[in-house]
């Protein structure tokens, strides 16, 4: 079963109001060393997220906001002068949800340029927050571990290979295949289906092959390295 962000995301989420004044989100980021805030509404709703980049803002164009009008799209410069939440906040969000994978969060943080998402319900209300951290804790996952799940799930239970054809090391998250398999075509699939395996780092393949089904000139047995 793959790991989901609700997995590994954090379940106890400080957060802004729209109407929280600067200087407590300010000492909010300083106090738990986190970089962002989402800000939610009355009912518990992600209406939009406060960053420590929307306050530095201020710090340097505050003493100077005229300088902000050749560098500062609108809404930027609007937040120079910004005192609450509710005008220093992105909005809307980018947000996720807690059944996504953590391909998908990955993506959406570099898509979006982001350290963290807020992860909300169907109805918008915050349920977490998963940052970059915690997509990488996927990948500290025992070798031993990574090399049962391919075993199991992967040769055994989705391909139904016999494994003891063949043998499998795991060593720093990086899986090694050396043995034999029936058709050329196995390789392929195996190695694909290990890498999407939570906690892999990448897949060494030295199998042989019995029988060459791409070619059907070709004789085996072959040895694929991939």
């Amino acid at each position: 079963m793959k790991t989901t962000v609700g997995d590994v995301m954090t379940t106890e989420v400080r957060s802004a109001s729209p109407a929280t004044p600067f200087r407590a989100i300010a000492a909010t980021l300083t106090t738990l060393h986190v970089s962002a805030l989402p800000v939610v509404d009355v009912e518990g709703v992600v209406v939009g997220v406060v960053s420590e980049a929307d306050l530095m803002l201020k710090e340097l164009y505050g003493t100077h906001p005229s300088r902000a009008d050749a560098w500062l799209p609108e809404r930027e410069m609007s937040k120079v002068d910004a005192a609450i939440a509710a005008d220093l906040m992105s909005s809307p969000a980018i947000t996720i949800r807690a059944g996504a994978s953590l391909t998908e969060a990955a993506k959406l943080m570099h898509d979006r340029q982001v350290k963290r998402l807020p992860v909300v319900d169907g109805e918008g209300h915050l349920v977490g927050i998963v940052t970059r951290g915690d997509l990488l804790s996927v990948f500290l996952r025992p070798d031993a571990e990574i090399r049962r799940q391919v075993i199991d799930e992967v040769v055994v239970r989705t391909l139904w290979m016999d494994p003891a054809t063949f043998t499998v090391t795991v060593a720093g998250g990086v899986v090694t295949l050396v043995g034999r398999v029936d058709r050329r075509s196995d390789i392929a699939v195996l190695v694909g289906l290990i890498r999407g395996v939570d906690g892999v780092v990448s897949v060494h393949s030295e199998l042989d092959f019995k029988y060459d089904d791409t070619t059907p000139m070709a004789a085996g047995p072959f040895r694929a390295i991939l």
